[in-house]
């Protein structure tokens, strides 16, 4: 009976290593007009956030690229593909993807514009700006199994590039899922639940998993903030979905403050998944 209990322990450890934990944050630009809440007094905060939390995978917003490059260096034990969106190499704002090489391994990635010319740098529609979707194929190395990550950053300003955004990766979602890969799609969709680009997702076969997760929502509902302790109402913007094979365990937002200051004026949020 003891052997037996053991047994059961070791498997129970076993299958909650193997859950993922993905974590999706706007980190917001380094910019000195910010004033105490400058990159430059919160950025350990960040990387901190990202560590703490045990994120297997993190996609990140408005990360430029000295931003990448001191987060890739403090966080040691992570990987990262990404490019710039302005230029495809390194001008403008990233959309990393942040992983943990101890547990995950990069087959292969690429960036996709949300455009009518997604394979080169571009603007469609009504968007204020370049936007772009990171997009990795990545392998968990305690079993071998492979899955797709998407990190993206709608638009601030175009209400149809926002939509015509969905559509596209939506599309491009299908395209793994028809050839039988699970998939996680994570971002500032500057976009709330329900509003046209989220709905695109969920009539599409995507979960939220805010709205699946088998425990309740930990933390804040709202998660851009502007730097301010009082949240703002009608802000869920940021969002982590699922195709329908993926389970997930938990989902929380995570409004840690120090001294009263935030790491970003977005809340990161998580959710483990577990495949």
């Amino acid at each position: 009976m003891r052997l037996i209990l053991i047994f059961a322990l070791i498997s129970f450890q076993t299958l909650a290593q193997d859950d993922i934990n993905v974590m999706t944050f706007n980190i917001r630009y380094a910019t000195p007009s910010d004033g105490v809440n400058q990159w430059e007094n919160r950025k350990e905060k960040v990387a901190q956030t990202i560590s703490y939390y045990h994120s297997d995978i993190a996609g990140l917003q408005e990360a430029t690229e000295p931003q990448v490059l001191y987060l890739a260096e403090k966080l040691d034990n992570y990987a990262w593909v990404g490019v710039g969106r302005d230029d495809g190499k390194a001008k403008g704002e990233f959309a990393p993807i942040f992983y943990n090489k101890d547990r995950i391994q990069l087959v292969k990635w690429k960036t996709s514009w949300l455009s009518k010319t997604p394979g080169i740098p571009s603007k469609d529609w009504d968007a204020a700006l370049p936007r772009i979707a990171t997009i990795a194929h990545l392998k968990r190395k305690s079993d071998g199994l492979t899955f797709i990550a998407i990190n993206t950053h709608y638009d601030h300003k175009g209400e149809v590039a926002r939509v015509e955004s969905s559509k596209l990766i939506l599309e491009i979602v299908n395209t793994f899922l028809a050839q039988g890969f699970k998939v996680v799609l994570m971002g500032d969709f500057n976009s709330r639940p329900l509003d046209e680009p989220i709905l695109t997702y969920t009539r599409g076969g995507l979960a939220n998993s805010f709205d699946i997760s088998s425990t309740s929502h930990f933390g804040p509902i709202n998660t851009f903030t502007g730097f301010n302790n009082i949240e703002r109402p009608d802000s869920q913007i940021d969002h982590i979905f699922v195709n329908s094979e993926i389970k997930v365990k938990s989902h929380a937002t995570i409004s840690q403050a120090w001294e009263g200051l935030y790491a970003s004026d977005h809340h990161a949020v998580i959710a483990t998944l577990k495949f």
